[in-house]
């Protein structure tokens, strides 16, 4: 059955069309290798991304989407992540991901009703205000550029078939990233 499903979603993907006004920004493995005598092995310095917003940009698109985790500050190159938030500081229309993490205890993670603006987070009418999650933001970026959405599925039989499009933690709706894009 999940073979047979596996099969019918790529037979409807193959006759979708990309969205021309969003352009979603993931590295694989033939850039990795292409970019490295330019720009050295992963993870490239932040100027790389920065670069490529600018030129993103001429495009006009509706929204950048990044694939990628800016989880951690470049400690050994902050003039790089200086000159990406310098070029975000223009931007509104760009998108990074967000990670919750499994919380191994009840107490883990930061209360929810202390980074819901931040975060883009909804309260709900059950919303517990003592709600904690573990959740990994793009620290990377000043937090005025957090359009963040969780890029979290579900595995089914080692297979992501399942992705929510709000995760519910406690009443507090965390968007998916592709929420986060379409709702704005």
């Amino acid at each position: 059955e999940l073979r047979l499903s596996d099969l019918l979603v790529r037979q409807h993907a193959k006759d979708l069309t990309p969205d021309s006004d969003i352009v979603i920004v993931d590295i694989d493995d033939a850039s990795l290798a292409k970019m490295e005598p330019q720009v050295g092995s992963w993870p490239w310095p932040r100027s790389v991304h920065a670069e490529l917003i600018v030129g993103i940009r001429k495009q006009s698109p509706k929204a950048i989407v990044f694939d990628l985790n800016f989880i951690e500050k470049d400690v050994y190159r902050p003039h790089s992540d200086q000159l990406l938030n310098q070029v975000l500081r223009a931007q509104n229309n760009i998108y990074f991901t967000l990670i919750k993490q499994a919380s191994a205890s009840a107490v883990d993670g930061v209360l929810l009703a202390d980074v819901a603006p931040s975060l883009g987070l909804i309260r709900s009418a059950h919303a517990d205000p003592k709600a904690r999650a573990v959740l990994l933001p793009p620290l990377a970026l000043e937090p005025s550029a957090w359009r963040v959405g969780t890029v979290n599925f579900r595995e089914n039989a080692g297979v992501g078939r399942q992705y929510d499009v709000f995760m519910d933690v406690q009443g507090w709706l965390i968007p998916s990233l592709p929420a986060k894009v379409v709702g704005d």
